[in-house]
């Protein structure tokens, strides 16, 4: 029994590490001295960020209005935003409590309002995820260090903030995206996440439509060409 509660343990400290890491979304690089430490009012990002949170979560998340949802920033990272549970929360059974944290660098570097709304509600459907599995669910997660994994999960979160309706701020977010990672990330961002060019043909068959969303997860499109035969079905 020791040894299950210490692997449980262990499996739950990887997967903490894996939510901050590999699979937690946007996971960017910024070219070096356009954002840094001294840029931006961490306090102000996680206001704003709060803002908008309670904004989208009570136009399109209201499922997660009962969720301990804390935010707060970070810098030094090449990371945005990422979205994590509470490990230590959850296994002193003191319910599920949903950590976002903000980069005031995605302010600082002007990303688009709507923009910021899309991605915000990327990050609920993440969170939105979590709330949905039991611990071995959350556990297996720890799957996501392959490369192929982390395009699905991210994939099919990207479907979920379409079928809400924040398609259109999606394809603000990626161009402005973009333009702020260095050349050398721009393969595993087109990779991970769906590109504008994607998202444009995904709008009008996914918004609105859960049960496409449901079947387009089971066999999530890797590419615009799968994408174009998903439709064409």
């Amino acid at each position: 029994m020791h040894k299950f509660i210490g692997s449980i343990v262990v499996a739950f400290s990887l997967l903490g590490f894996m939510t901050r890491a590999s699979y937690s979304a946007y996971v960017l690089g910024y070219p070096p001295g356009k954002c840094n430490e001294e840029t931006g009012d961490r306090q102000a990002a996680a206001d704003a960020t709060r803002a908008l949170v309670v904004e989208v979560i009570a136009a399109s998340f209201p499922e997660l209005t009962k969720y301990r949802l804390t935010i707060n920033s970070f810098n030094g990272d090449t990371t945005y935003f990422k979205t994590r549970f509470s490990i230590s929360d959850y296994l002193t059974f003191r319910g599920l409590k949903i950590v976002m944290s903000v980069n005031p660098c995605v302010y600082a570097l002007g990303a688009p309002p709507d923009g910021l709304r899309a991605i915000i509600a990327h990050e609920l459907a993440h969170a939105d995820y979590y709330r949905r599995k039991n611990v071995f669910g959350l556990i297996g997660l720890i799957r996501l260090a392959d490369g192929g994994s982390v395009a699905k999960f991210e994939r099919k979160t990207d479907l979920v903030a379409i079928e809400r309706g924040y398609g259109e701020g999606l394809i603000k977010y990626r161009r402005w995206l973009y333009e702020n990672v260095p050349e050398g990330n721009l393969a595993s961002k087109k990779r991970d996440y769906f590109t504008p060019e994607e998202i444009a043909l995904l709008i009008p068959m996914v918004e609105n439509k859960p049960a496409v969303v449901q079947r387009l997860s089971k066999r999530v499109p890797r590419n615009i060409h799968e994408v174009e035969k998903a439709i064409a079905q």
